[in-house]
This record gives structure tokens, sequence and C-alpha cells, in this order.
């Protein structure tokens, strides 16, 4: 198979921002402390009657009712937003675990090709790694579907092509013919589906820039918003100077007798 200079290219650097990308979105969503968030947004209405009752301030918990709602927000965007297979294959070996057909992975690569920062890139890094072949190699597939002519509404890519048990994606570049298959008889089809596989989500672990800087900055509030909340009600009180009011703590111990039906 013959490879172009262009395909040589070295593929796109990893950047240096790559801790933004979806796979740490997804490892902050899974945090134990984010799961009590709901508990908090519940629980606002007491919260609420508590302090009427006992004129307690309720500041403090209000911050951290907000830290919840957006925290929860975040939460939301993340589970529509993030794509698919990046929230249900973190690696090759989750993936395998599954036992899909080899012709999966191609089906995934057409379906999610729109959804790449940039196609071409991916296009090119298919053909660099010989997981596509040029329609005209002398050592290409054994069956390659029949390619259209390059459309004038610039359209490279076409649906697969179903062939001895096969799955056949036909694209142009550069004004040539390419085939990206993974064939059931090619010996080296594990090396070509792991290598596949990383292709399609490497892409989108970077996909949609805008929703992953708003999930960022939600969850970046919502830090801000519980750490203020906690100087209020926990740090704040240890470096106050001795007063004869009733603290914090004090404040809720009489709310709870009084909503039992006690006496202050």
């Amino acid at each position: 198979m013959s490879v172009t200079v262009d395909d040589q290219k070295p593929p796109k650097p990893v950047s240096r921002w790559y801790f933004f990308d979806w796979q740490y979105v997804l490892k902050i969503g899974r945090l134990p402390i984010l799961k009590p968030a709901a508990l908090v947004i519940t629980a606002a209405p007491l919260v609420g009657n508590i302090g009427q009752v006992a004129a307690i301030s309720t500041t403090g918990f209000w911050y951290m009712w907000w830290a919840s709602v957006l925290s929860l927000a975040a939460f939301g965007i993340t589970k529509i937003s993030c794509p698919r297979i990046v929230q249900e294959y973190e690696t090759y070996e989750d993936y395998e675990k599954r036992g899909h057909s080899h012709r999966f992975l191609v089906w995934l690569f057409h379906h999610n090709l729109n959804q790449f920062p940039t196609p071409d890139a991916q296009l090119r890094e298919v053909v660099a790694k010989q997981v596509a072949t040029s329609c005209d190699a002398a050592d290409g597939p054994a069956a390659v579907p029949v390619m259209p002519p390059a459309s004038t509404d610039g359209k490279l890519t076409f649906p697969p092509v179903n062939a001895n048990r096969d799955l056949y994606l036909g694209f142009w570049r550069n004004g040539r013919r390419y085939v990206l298959t993974l064939e059931e008889g090619d010996p080296k089809l594990p090396e070509k589906s792991k290598e596949l596989f990383w292709i399609i989500s490497s892409a989108l672990l970077s996909s949609k820039p805008i929703l992953r800087k708003i999930v960022w900055l939600l969850y970046g509030a919502s830090l801000a918003l519980s750490l203020w909340s906690l100087w209020l009600n926990l740090i704040r009180p240890w470096f106050g100077s001795d007063e004869t009011t009733l603290t914090f703590g004090d404040r809720l111990v009489k709310a709870l007798v009084i909503l039992l039906g006690g006496s202050p």
C-alpha cells in the first residue's frame, strides 16, 4: 500500500490542556462527595423552617444549596453532551469486554466522524496507520465496494457497505479513494481494532469544547461556593471572639428541640 507525503505528516500533538477533556470531567462527576448534592437540595424547605424557628442565619446553607445545584447542572450537561463512547468505554479493554463484532468499530467511526474536532485529521490518521487502504493498492481489501465519484458538494465519505461478513467505509482524500475496513480474516485484526478504537476515542475526548468549558465553570463555581459555605459555618466561628450569643450549633440544637415539641 502506498502512502502519500501528506499522510505521513506527524499527528496533531496532545494539547497541554488535555486534563480538561471529557475523561477528566467524568472523573469529577464520579466523586462520592457529589452524591449528597441531591440531599442538600431536598433539605432546603426544612432548613428554611429551622431558620425561622430558631433565628438561625441560613446564609451558609444557601451557599451550599447553590453549590449543589451547580454541580448537578454540570453533571446533567455531562451525561447529555459527553459522547456515549467516552462514557461507556474508558479503555479498549472495556470495549473488548462487550464482545462487539469487528464491524461495530467501523460503524462508530462513521457515526461519530462529524463530532470529531478535525475530521480530516482522523481520516489522515487511519490512512497513515494503515487501518484504511487505498482502493488502487495491490494489497488492498479482498472486496472493495464500488466507490462513487468525488461529489461536487464536498462530500468525502460515504455510508459503509457490507460485503463478505465485513464492513467497508469508502472516502475520498486528496483526490484518492480509500476504504476503511476491519476484515475478519485479517491476522492483524486485533491490532487494527485497537488502533481504530483509540483514534475514535482520542478524537471524541476533546470534542464539544464550549460545553466542556461550561461544565468546568459550573464545577469551579460549585467548589467556590462550597468552600465559602464551610468558612461561614465551620471555620470562621472558631476564630470569633467570646460572645454571649448562641453558636450556630447551639441554635441548631434549639431549633430541633422546638420542632420536636420541646421547650427551648
